[in-house]
């Protein structure tokens, strides 16, 4: 296998990312607000994010004999965390607006929605690696996925 220079140039971008995630997070420790907050939820869920991408990338950069199956779920799992952190955000936005008039609902809804795209994602990534499937399969899935 050949040394693949494209994804070492996203595997350090994302680690840039990851290092200036990093020290957000670390300034969270030495701030006198809060520690359980919208925030820190998201920044955590980005930070997360960025650190699997790194990952992947730095797996894809290094020939290896890892198992496909965690390759995808590995490549998946941080889409799942950006959208984590946009729903944070959007519940984040509702408490702050719409304080008194719905309660907890958009906690709920969040939390449920998210539940959904979580088993979405690990469901696909199981799916593409099952051995029983054959190329249109493979763009069945993707096309589910994207749409």
């Amino acid at each position: 296998m050949e040394f693949d220079y494209i994804a070492c140039i996203l595997a350090c971008l994302y680690f840039i990312l990851f290092s200036f995630e990093l020290k957000q997070f670390v300034q969270i420790f030495f701030l006198k607000n809060r520690k359980i907050n919208y925030r820190n939820g998201i920044i955590l869920a980005l930070l997360l994010s960025s650190m699997l991408r790194t990952i992947f990338w730095i797996k894809v950069c290094v020939p290896n004999t890892v198992s496909n199956t965690l390759m995808m779920i590995i490549f998946y799992l941080p889409v799942w965390l950006n959208f984590c952190g946009i729903s944070m955000l959007c519940v984040f936005y509702a408490n702050t607006i719409y304080e008194d008039r719905y309660g907890s609902w958009p906690k709920i809804i969040c939390i449920v929605l998210n539940i959904i795209f979580f088993t979405l994602n690990v469901t696909i990534g199981c799916l593409v690696d099952s051995p029983t499937t054959n190329q249109s399969e493979h763009r069945r899935i993707y096309l589910c996925y994207i749409y």
